[in-house]
C-alpha cells in the first residue's frame, strides 16, 4: 500500500481513474445519498491514489483499506513503510509529519480528566506507533488498532487532533490571568481599579509597547487592531509569570504593557517557546512552524531567547463572515519588575 507507489497527478493513467471514479459517483448517487463520510472518503482517494472499483467499494472504502493493510502486515517487512501506512490510515498523516507532530505538543503533566481528551489519546497513540522498533510488535498493535470498533479512515483526522490539542491548550492558557481581588485593590482612578499582581502570576502580554510597536510611540489599540492596513490576522502575544517577566525593563522608569485575558478558545492558533514565523505572510499556521507548545508552567521554563509566542487569531478569514475578534484588555504598569495591573 505505500503511498511511494502513488502515481503522479499528470500521470495519463492516474486522469483516466479520475474520471471513471467520477463515473463511479454518479452511480453511487442514483442508488445512495453523498454524505460527508463518502466526500471524506472521496478525498483520501484522489490524495492517497487507492481506488475503488464499484460503488460498494466506495461506500465501504474503510473496508477496503482495512483489507489492504492486513495485507501489508502480512507481507511488509519494512518497519518505516508499516508506520508510514499505518499512520495514513488511521491519522491522515505520514511518518515524517508525523515526528513534526509530535514534537509541537508537548502533554507533560497533564491532568488524568485531561489525558480523556480525545487528541491527547490520538497523539499518545501516534507517539507509541513511532515508538516502536520490533517490527512483530507493530504488527501485533497494528492489527489490533484496525480490527477495532472504532477504525475509520479519515483524511482530515490531523485536522481534528490538532484542533482538539490546541482547544486544550487554550483552556489551559486563559487560566493563566492575575487576580481580580478587593484586597489586592491598590487604588481606583475613574473608576477602574488598580490591582496588585502580587508575587505569584501569570499573565498574557504583548512584549512590545501598547501603544506602539516600538513602545515609544502613542496610539490607540483600539484603531490598531481593527485596522485592516495590516495583513496579518494573527496577534502575536506572550505568556509571563513573576518569576520570568522576559520584558521587565530594569531601568528604573515606569513601562506601560497590554495584557489579554478570557480570550475565545476557539482564537488560538498555536505558539512556540521561542520567537516564531507569525508574519502577515504566514496565512495557514501548524505544527510544522511551532518550536514546542507546553502546559503554561513548562511552557515559561523552556521559554528561549527574550520571549515565547502565544498566537491568537485577530479577525475571522471566513470570506462569508469576516469580522475583527473580541479580547479582553489589560494594563500592566511595570516599575523596576514590580507589576500592577488594571482592567480596561
Amino acid at each position: 500500500m505505500g503511498r511511494s507507489s502513488i502515481p503522479g497527478r499528470n500521470n495519463e493513467k492516474f486522469l483516466e481513474k479520475i474520471s471513471s471514479l467520477f463515473d463511479l459517483i454518479k452511480e453511487f448517487e442514483n442508488q445512495y445519498t453523498l454524505n460527508d463520510e463518502i466526500i471524506g472518503n472521496i478525498g483520501f482517494i484522489i490524495k492517497t491514489g487507492i481506488f475503488p472499483k464499484n460503488v460498494e467499494e466506495l461506500e465501504d472504502f474503510t473496508g477496503k483499506i482495512k483489507g489492504m493493510l492486513s495485507e501489508d502486515i502480512n507481507t511488509n517487512n519494512d518497519i518505516s513503510d508499516l508506520k508510514d501506512d499505518l499512520l495514513y490510515a488511521l491519522f491522515g498523516i505520514d511518518l515524517s509529519d508525523a515526528k513534526f507532530f509530535v514534537k509541537a505538543f508537548d502533554v507533560e503533566g497533564l491532568s488524568p480528566e485531561l489525558a480523556l481528551n480525545e487528541g491527547v489519546i490520538e497523539l499518545t497513540t501516534i507517539k507509541m506507533i513511532l515508538g516502536y522498533e520490533d517490527i512483530d510488535k507493530l504488527k501485533e498493535v497494528a492489527t489490533t488498532l484496525i480490527n477495532g470498533t472504532e477504525f475509520k479512515i479519515n483524511l482530515f483526522n490531523n485536522s481534528l487532533i490538532e484542533e482538539n490539542l490546541l482547544l486544550l491548550y487554550a483552556n489551559e492558557f486563559n487560566k493563566c490571568k492575575p487576580k481580580f481581588n478587593e484586597s489586592n485593590i491598590l487604588t481606583t482612578i475613574d473608576g477602574i481599579n488598580v490591582y496588585d499582581s502580587g508575587d505569584q502570576f501569570y499573565s498574557i502580554v504583548k512584549t512590545l509597547g501598547a501603544f506602539s510597536e516600538d513602545g515609544n510611540g502613542q496610539a490607540n489599540y483600539y484603531e490598531e487592531w481593527n485596522n485592516d492596513r495590516y495583513r496579518s490576522h494573527i496577534n502575536a502575544v506572550s505568556l509571563i509569570r513573576n518569576d520570568n517577566l522576559a520584558f521587565a525593563e530594569q531601568d528604573g522608569k515606569l513601562h506601560i504593557k497590554l495584557g489579554f485575558y478570557d480570550f475565545d478558545e476557539t482564537m488560538f492558533l498555536g505558539g512556540g517557546n521561542k520567537d516564531i514565523n507569525s508574519t502577515p505572510d504566514s496565512r495557514n499556521m501548524g505544527a510544522k512552524i511551532y518550536s514546542k507548545l507546553s502546559l503554561p508552567s513548562k511552557f515559561i521554563d523552556s521559554t528561549r531567547e527574550w520571549h515565547n509566542e502565544l498566537d491568537f487569531e485577530r479577525k475571522s478569514t471566513d470570506p462569508r463572515n469576516p469580522h475583527f475578534k473580541k479580547i479582553q484588555i489589560l494594563l500592566f504598569w511595570i516599575k523596576n519588575a514590580k507589576i500592577f495591573h488594571n482592567l480596561v
